[in-house]
């Protein structure tokens, strides 16, 4: 039988938890699920552990590669998956055990394209953490608007969210980056036409573990950032209110708290940088305006003054 819902489970040596994560699946009371465990390289007995299960648990699938990161990983299972409904889940995490039931139930009920639903972090998940479900949502008819404020109505991670695979389509995670799932999610949603939000805690994240991870510097993130912020730009290109509002309420005060941390950057100087830079990139297009630059373009540059002055006081 055809599976509902297609769980993807990206593995990178995540040995000390994966029990505790593929458990939390299996136990699940909505059971005509698939569960694609990607093996993204991982040098620990995470392989291992993905066989043991797999030969008791038809449902679990095992796709190994090379280590290419989570993002890679996400893409294989994508690839892998035919169930109509897509769940993103990390290694060393845990599902309430009727996280699935509980979001299928509201995706079947409202034919939204997305469902989310709220997350507790937690250093050592367990049964005892789990709360009683309510059923309560409420559904937003413009999902993109959800990312319109801060905080927003829900994180912009990929995992604790039931997507329709359509919707989804030939949208995949950015490669090596380390905001893989802020592109596309934003994406996905922006792409959207309706999504649930539901109070229930049905995912408990685990705090203090980056076993899928992969370290970077600063620099490094911002030149991700960068990538995200590129393929936002383009994909929002054709909702000119979306794309403002997510810029200004999102992106860039992400981005600047990156750049905040990388150069030391005051209060003060964040204030000084949003108050001005805004105003003269606006005169420069205004008295230009066959000058553009893209997001990504403008990050580079605003990357690089910043590197070739303030590094060197």
């Amino acid at each position: 039988m055809k599976p509902d819902i297609s769980v993807i489970v990206p593995v990178h040596n995540s040995a000390k938890f994966l029990a505790e994560c593929l458990t939390s699946i299996q136990r699940q009371t909505f059971q005509n699920i698939e569960i694609i465990c990607v093996n993204d390289g991982s040098s620990d007995n995470s392989g291992q552990i993905l066989k043991e299960y797999a030969k008791k648990d038809k449902r679990i699938k095992i796709k190994t590669t090379e280590s290419y990161g989570v993002g890679n990983a996400r893409n294989v299972g994508l690839d892998l998956a035919s169930g109509p409904y897509i769940f993103f889940m990390d290694s060393d995490d845990v599902l309430h055990h009727k996280a699935l039931s509980h979001l299928m139930q509201m995706a079947r009920q409202t034919n939204a394209d997305i469902v989310c639903a709220k997350y507790k972090q937690v250093a050592n998940p367990s049964m005892k953490d789990e709360k009683a479900l309510t059923g309560a949502f409420s559904v937003e008819s413009k999902p993109i608007y959800c990312f319109g404020q801060r905080p927003a109505k829900t994180p912009v991670t990929v995992w604790n969210k039931l997507f329709k695979k359509e919707v989804i389509g030939n949208i995949r995670f950015l490669p090596k980056v380390y905001y893989e799932d802020t592109a596309f999610t934003l994406e996905v949603f922006a792409k959207a036409q309706s999504c649930v939000l539901s109070p229930d805690i049905t995912y408990l994240y685990r705090t203090g573990n980056h076993s899928i991870m992969r370290s970077r510097n600063t620099e490094q993130k911002i030149n991700d950032f960068c990538q995200v912020l590129n393929r936002v730009d383009q994909s929002l290109k054709n909702q000119p209110a979306a794309h403002k509002l997510i810029f200004s309420t999102y992106l860039n005060p992400e981005l600047l708290g990156l750049l905040s941390f990388k150069f030391g950057l005051s209060r003060h100087l964040r204030k000084y940088m949003q108050d001005h830079i805004r105003p003269i990139a606006k005169q420069v297009q205004k008295t230009s305006p066959s000058i553009h630059i893209t997001q990504m373009g403008k990050t580079r540059l605003l990357f690089q003054i910043l590197k070739n002055t303030i590094c060197k006081r």
